[in-house]
C-alpha cells in the first residue's frame, strides 16, 4: 500500500508473490555483475546465466501485466465511483498491453544477448 498526502494506493495480495522472484532476479544479476568485474569478457556459461536472468525478468515483467495488481486508488479530489473507474481503467490497459510487452522483452532480450553471444571469449567490453 502507498499513502502519501491523501493519494492512496493498494495492490491486490498477488504482489507478494511478484517480490520474491524480483528480488532473487536482482541479487542474481548483482552476483553476475560483480564476477564480470573481475573476469572481464563473456564465457558460454556467464552468457547462458544472462539470457536465463533476461528471460525470467522479461516472463516477470508481462506475467505483472496480466495480474490485476492494482486494487483500489483513492484520493481527495476523485469520488468512489471515479477513483473505481480509474482502477478498472488501469488494470484494462496493463492487461491490453500485455502483448506489446512481450514483444518488446523478446526484441530485447534477443537483441542485447545476440550481441553478447557474438562477443564469446572476446576481452574488452561486456
Amino acid at each position: 500500500m502507498f499513502d502519501h498526502d491523501g493519494i492512496r494506493v493498494v495492490l491486490a495480495p498477488a504482489w507478494k508473490s511478484f517480490l520474491w522472484p524480483f528480488l532473487l532476479i536482482a541479487l542474481a544479476n548483482i552476483a553476475l555483475a560483480c564476477f564480470n568485474l573481475v573476469r572481464q569478457y563473456w564465457t558460454v556459461p556467464t552468457a547462458l546465466l544472462r539470457l536465463a536472468l533476461d528471460t525470467a525478468g522479461a516472463v516477470g515483467i508481462c506475467s505483472l501485466l496480466r495480474a490485476k495488481l492494482l486494487l483500489e486508488i483513492s484520493a481527495p479530489q476523485l469520488t468512489a465511483a471515479r477513483a473505481a473507474q480509474v482502477t478498472y481503467t488501469l488494470n484494462t490497459v496493463m492487461g491490453r498491453l500485455f502483448p506489446v510487452a512481450v514483444v518488446a522483452c523478446v526484441l530485447i532480450v534477443v537483441i542485447s544477448n545476440g550481441i553478447r553471444l557474438a562477443r564469446l571469449g572476446k576481452p574488452g567490453k561486456l
